[in-house]
């Protein structure tokens, strides 16, 4: 699993992760949990979810009043597309990081222009049957070329479903981890919010590359292992 060649972190960067930082310290993210009932779908690939069961995660992913008014996408056996436009400037969809992940995540605007471009390029390639080490490169060439960029400015991406089934890279592992909110942090390490490891939060994933985050869970327990034995 190849990384993004990190760069050094500028003073720019470390005054966002600290804004950023302040901002989840204080933020009562609780309030924000969707009120849907979903389907767990633990056990499935992204894959083998249907269009139907797709929009029913994606929608858990933000709280309603802002899902009810976001784009919604689905995986198609080709890529993604739109199964409805929206009007506030938030997209909605189930990606996945690794094949085996699942991921419903809503993006604001500033992330639904940049980050969210770099997803849907990898399930492109991924399903164009390129490898996983080829698609790492590709999306490396493409943020060195500028076909892809990272965020421009702070924002969040939902990713309120309690049917979050993420890569841990402190454990290595696939976990099912409780509704969160992540803010971006372009090429921040964990050193930019303290330093520490472990199950304190906030702390950054993604470190050193340009599509990092932020990530706040309220609540919950993460060491739970993948349905898929990883």
């Amino acid at each position: 699993m190849n990384k993004t060649k990190r760069e050094p972190c500028t003073r720019a960067t470390k005054v966002w992760v600290a804004y950023l930082t302040a901002l989840l310290l204080v933020a009562d993210i609780e309030v924000l949990l969707a009120e849907t009932a979903q389907r767990d779908p633990a056990g499935k690939l992204l894959t083998q979810l249907s269009a139907e069961e797709q929009i029913e995660l994606a929608t858990g992913a933000a709280p309603a009043p802002i899902a009810q008014n976001a784009t919604i996408m689905v995986l198609t056996p080709t890529s993604y597309i739109t199964a409805r436009s929206g009007t506030n400037g938030f997209t909605c969809l189930v990606e996945r990081q690794f094949p085996e992940t699942l991921e419903p995540s809503c993006y604001d605007a500033e992330g639904t222009a940049t980050t969210l471009k770099a997803r849907l390029f990898r399930e492109e390639l991924r399903l164009a049957k390129v490898s996983e080490d080829e698609i790492e490169r590709r999306l490396d060439e493409g943020y060195r070329t500028g076909k892809l960029l990272a965020p421009r400015k702070p924002g969040l991406v939902y990713m309120l479903s309690r049917s979050n089934w993420v890569w841990n890279d402190r454990t290595q592992k696939i976990i099912h981890a409780p509704p969160h909110v992540m803010f971006y942090a372009p090429y921040a390490t964990a050193k930019d919010v303290g330093g520490f490891l472990g199950p304190q939060y906030p702390y950054v994933v993604l470190e050193g590359r340009p599509d990092a985050y932020v990530i706040m869970i309220p609540a919950g327990d993460t060491s739970t292992s993948h349905p898929h034995g990883k």
